[in-house]
């Protein structure tokens, strides 16, 4: 199935027009949603002459999860862990799903993240994206990609009355300058979009650019703004340990050839040096929060520190509550690792420690495990 849409799009110093079409659309078990795109764009260089760039990505609908915060240590695992206890866990992951809230995942960089984090798909170093092109989805493609996603999702029988949007997969929100106007471009024209999230690495944004989780506490400040579509903030930090987390975000790169044989020169400190610190962070979400209560807004969004977990995942209590990040400013969300490799995996009694831990300390802990039909692997 194909459809063509042209979208013309003004930049600062080129014309440039891409045309994006729909290659194909999977409808998947329990209500997924895959939708695979090409876009094709054209450029003029310096001297004239047009350009033609081509972009493969995906974006996917996907039913929402329900009853996955602060569960008992043994339900948790049990939800964590069910994608290795065959059809017992396909049972109890089935309690777990929501087909009356779905969330359509959009990519912010056509086909490739900017960054390198371990067994991730998306990863600029992955294998499978060698020579792969990517680019910063604009307002107006996003414009596209909502529109038509939300259509193909209605003719595919999905209930989009209560939709949320999550930028994931090639979706980082740091490097892309133009998460505000997407936002701005949502709320007055997706009236049935309920929710909408950012989420990042958290790297050192580009030279006088906000963060994203400064632009998220910028627009809730902003009087205009009236709380709905409800705008939430995740950061993927993966350890509390600062040398762990950097090795974590930029383990392929670190890991690739061309690092490995000496022919580039980038080590666990240059990866560090690209990431903002754990203690800023903590800060800006501390603003997120505080931006809400000066709203006077009833229900506070707390932003979410997010680990996939391994084997080797530190969670330090006490380095949580030392950056700033504590109960009334952060929930802790946990995902295992995307690893097919058994010995990466983080084991039930490290696990549950863990959780134990987190909850003791009194922060809320949400489970986000893979979806039984994998579709967020698959966009980007």
């Amino acid at each position: 199935m194909k459809e063509f849409f042209e979208v013309n799009i003004g930049l600062a110093n080129k014309d440039k027009i891409a045309t994006i079409n729909i290659n194909e659309t999977l409808p998947l078990p329990d209500k997924n949603l895959l939708l695979k795109w090409y876009q094709e764009d054209i450029e003029k260089d310096q001297e004239g002459e047009e350009k033609k760039k081509d972009y493969y990505y995906a974006t996917a609908i996907m039913p929402g999860y329900e009853n996955v915060r602060n569960l008992s240590s043994e339900e948790a695992w049990k939800v964590f862990n069910y994608k290795n206890t065959g059809e017992e866990g396909q049972r109890v992951m089935a309690s777990h799903i929501n087909n009356n809230s779905p969330t359509l995942l959009l990519p912010l960089q056509a086909g490739v993240c900017p960054y390198n984090c371990k067994a991730c798909p998306f990863a600029r170093n992955f294998p499978a994206n060698e020579g792969k092109k990517t680019k910063m989805i604009g307002v107006q493609e996003a414009r596209v990609l909502i529109q038509q996603s939300l259509k193909q999702a209605e003719e595919n029988n999905i209930d989009i009355s209560n939709i949320g949007i999550s930028f994931v997969g090639s979706g980082d929100a740091t490097p892309n300058p133009y998460l505000e106007e997407i936002f701005q471009m949502i709320t007055t024209e997706f009236p049935n979009v309920l929710r909408v999230r950012f989420s990042t690495v958290a790297a050192n944004p580009p030279a006088g650019r906000l963060t994203p989780m400064q632009v998220v506490a910028k627009i809730i400040s902003d009087p205009n703004y009236r709380g709905q579509p409800e705008i939430s903030m995740q950061v993927s930090v993966h350890n509390t340990d600062e040398n762990e987390r950097a090795a974590y975000v930029f383990d392929q790169k670190l890991h690739s050839p061309e690092v490995l044989s000496g022919e580039i020169n980038f080590t666990v400190e240059d990866a560090k040096e690209k990431l903002l610190p754990l203690n800023k962070v903590a800060l800006q979400f501390e603003q997120i929060v505080e931006a809400q209560r000066k709203r006077g807004f009833e229900k506070i969004r707390k932003p979410t520190l997010t680990f996939v977990c391994t084997k080797d995942t530190k969670i330090d209590i006490e380095a949580l509550k030392n950056y700033g990040f504590n109960k009334e400013n952060t929930v802790i969300q946990l995902r295992p690792i995307l690893s097919e490799d058994s010995k990466d995996c983080m084991s039930e009694e490290i696990f549950s420690s863990l959780y134990n831990k987190l909850g003791f300390a009194g922060y809320d802990v949400v489970l986000m495990p893979v979806s039984p039909s994998g579709v967020e692997l698959k966009t980007g």
